[in-house]
């Protein structure tokens, strides 16, 4: 089982993953987030079953479920969430190792 917190930046809108993955490589999702948006995205994700790991982790970005759910549910294309879905699809999966993935932002002065 793998435990993903996604804390997204601006909105606040926490989202908790959690992935569950067998020996064919099949996945299921359950989670819970804030955000209206990214919560029928995992709805939906959830009525689907089980997702094929290797096809959402190795394939490109139009074949992927969970951008194709996430472009009709997801308002803001910046939203780090699936990317994290896919993040987590992998490593429960088998197809990684369950690693931290951080994005850090700073504004930088210009200088004078």
């Amino acid at each position: 089982m793998i435990h993903i917190s996604v804390s997204p930046g601006n909105c606040r809108f926490e989202t908790e993953l959690v992935f569950e993955g067998d020996k064919r490589r099949k996945v299921t999702i359950h989670g819970m987030s804030r955000c209206p948006h990214v919560q029928k995205l995992l709805d939906l994700l959830e009525e689907q079953g089980e997702l094929d790991a290797l096809k959402e982790a190795t394939g490109r970005y139009s074949s992927s479920s969970v951008f194709a759910l996430a472009d009709r549910t997801v308002k803001h294309v910046a939203c780090p969430v699936p990317t994290a879905i896919l993040k987590g699809i992998e490593a429960a999966g088998g197809l990684s190792l369950a690693q931290d993935v951080v994005i850090t932002m700073e504004k930088a002065d210009p200088e004078p």
